[in-house]
């Protein structure tokens, strides 16, 4: 029964897990317009930072939460310079490829 429960509970965090990263998706190709491809290598990129921290002797809740301002000013440097300058030029195919090429650097 304990195992059953661990499971279900394993379950709901990685349910949450997507939703979040879902609901970045769409508000970010509903507001912004802009179809982001990095948007799920800049989540595993604030996932490995926040492994990184944790293993080295920060609390689990402290390394969540300055891994995500981590990624957050990272995007934000990302979408001010690189996306913000092409979408007023070509913003249909370019930011497509540029949000590829953001992904590639992630890693």
């Amino acid at each position: 029964m304990l195992s059953f429960l661990t499971v279900m509970l394993d379950g709901l965090a990685y349910g949450m897990v997507l939703f979040i990263i879902s609901i970045g998706l769409a508000v970010t190709l509903g507001l912004m317009r802009v179809v982001n491809l990095a948007h799920g290598a800049f989540a595993m990129t604030g996932g490995y930072i926040a492994a990184v921290l944790a293993r080295s002797g920060m609390g689990f809740f402290t390394a969540a939460v300055l891994s995500t301002l981590i990624v957050f000013i990272i995007g934000m440097l990302m979408g001010l310079t690189v996306i913000g300058a092409t979408t007023t030029h070509d913003p249909n195919v370019a930011i497509v490829y540029i949000t590829i090429a953001l992904s590639g650097l992630a890693f």
